[in-house]
């Protein structure tokens, strides 16, 4: 069985990465990306390119795909690209585990 495409909304993307955990909501190539910095590291920052647009919702189905990577904001070089998620059910967690995948790669 295929899995189905879901639309993921602002809504639940700022649920996921809450801003009082220290995320940070920025408009990026037509995109919301949020941001996260460390305070043990304020140079490298982890960006999750979230695919919902400024209309509210995610692009269109095979579009585009989560994706998360890490930044250095001295050099403005990627650190690490971890990869692409799916807009299919259970996006949220598999965004989650790819982002600690990140954390756990850098810090």
């Amino acid at each position: 069985m295929a899995a189905t495409y879901v639309i993921v909304t602002e809504m639940e993307m700022d649920t996921l990465l809450k801003a009082e955990k220290n995320w940070s909501k920025h408009i990026e190539g037509g995109e919301y990306v949020y941001h996260y910095t460390s305070l043990k590291n304020p140079d490298i920052v982890i960006k999750v390119f979230s695919s919902v647009t400024p209309n509210g919702v995610s692009k269109k189905c095979g579009s585009d795909a989560i994706r998360i990577c890490a930044v250095n904001t001295k050099t403005n070089r990627g650190i690490i690209k971890t990869g692409r998620v799916n807009r299919t059910a259970g996006w949220d967690e598999r965004t989650k585990t790819k982002v600690l995948e990140t954390i756990e790669k850098i810090w």
